[in-house]
């Protein structure tokens, strides 16, 4: 679960998106769904601190990201989700599986996808 974003509480962090390019949105539901790419952007170079707890442990664990440049492909509504020829988008090469507890987990209101991504990084950061 994502706790803060350059030490706001994420939900302030969120609160406090500017969408202003994002067109205009008819349900709040709508504007909250539009924040969250706007979150993530900032100049490249930029320093990004957040931190996070897993729902596997009690410690929160902090990053440090550095922005870079995606040439405004993640504002697009054809972002493409896979790699098309290295460009652009991401490959994903973990598998999140739609067993019984993930389905329940989501029908909570967890995020999953993050929690599941952020174990891969520890782990892939533990075995270097």
């Amino acid at each position: 679960m994502l706790l803060s974003w350059n030490g706001q509480p994420i939900n302030e962090a969120i609160d406090h998106v500017s969408t202003l390019f994002g067109g205009t949105s008819a349900t709040t539901e709508n504007l909250e769904i539009k924040k969250a790419p706007y979150l993530v952007r900032a100049p490249v170079g930029t320093d990004i601190q957040l931190s996070y707890k897993t729902p596997d442990s009690s410690l929160t664990e902090s990053v440090s990201l550095v922005a870079d440049d995606d040439h405004g492909l993640s504002l697009s509504i054809n972002y493409p989700v896979d790699s098309q020829n290295g460009i652009g988008g991401v490959s994903p090469d973990i598998r999140l599986p739609m067993t019984a507890q993930n389905t329940v987990r989501i029908a909570n209101g967890e995020d999953v996808e993050l929690d599941e991504a952020i174990k891969a990084m520890h782990k892939k950061l533990n075995n270097q």
